[in-house]
């Protein structure tokens, strides 16, 4: 058993830590050149002009390329996530709360990854969001996925924050 002293000095510091990697992915993401030699694209270029040098590179080659402008979504839940555990202590907190929020985390983002697919230029959902949307499209049409993936979006904000509304 650990001490609730150990266990919330960990979970903070644990915050902070995601806090700070998000403001690097953040600047990973902001200055990503597609030049760059990354996990998907390779060159034989050795200059890398990402500000996150070429594990930047690398991580915002990646998650623009899965994600699409999503990534950015992903920024947003984890600094939301970190500042919930810092500032906000829920007395109820159970393993499966836990569950459904990483699960409705997911979920947001699919559904997120999907709309910027069809509303916004091309890639703009990454990979997620075409193969997701394309799929969704062709079994409930254009109209019918949109107003699933808005509901979905909507319903999955309200458990990914904890806020009510």
């Amino acid at each position: 058993m650990i001490p609730n002293y150990v266990k919330n000095t960990l979970l903070n510091f644990l915050s902070f830590f995601l806090i700070a990697f998000s403001l690097y992915i953040l600047i990973a993401l902001i200055s990503h050149d597609p030049s760059d030699a990354g996990i998907f694209y390779k060159t034989s270029s050795t200059n890398i002009n990402n500000l996150g040098g070429p594990l930047g590179a690398n991580i915002s080659d990646f998650l623009f390329t899965i994600f699409g402008l999503g990534s950015y979504l992903i920024l947003i839940v984890g600094v939301n996530w970190a500042l919930q555990t810092i500032f906000f202590r829920d007395p109820y907190n159970s393993k499966v709360k836990i569950a459904v929020r990483i699960v409705s985390s997911v979920i947001l983002l699919i559904s997120f990854c999907s709309i910027l697919e069809y509303y916004f230029l091309e890639n703009s959902g990454g990979y997620l969001g075409k193969i997701f949307f394309i799929n969704l499209s062709n079994t409930l049409g254009f109209i019918g996925s949109l107003i699933f993936l808005v509901i979905f979006i909507l319903y999955n904000i309200n458990f990914f924050s904890r806020y009510n509304f």
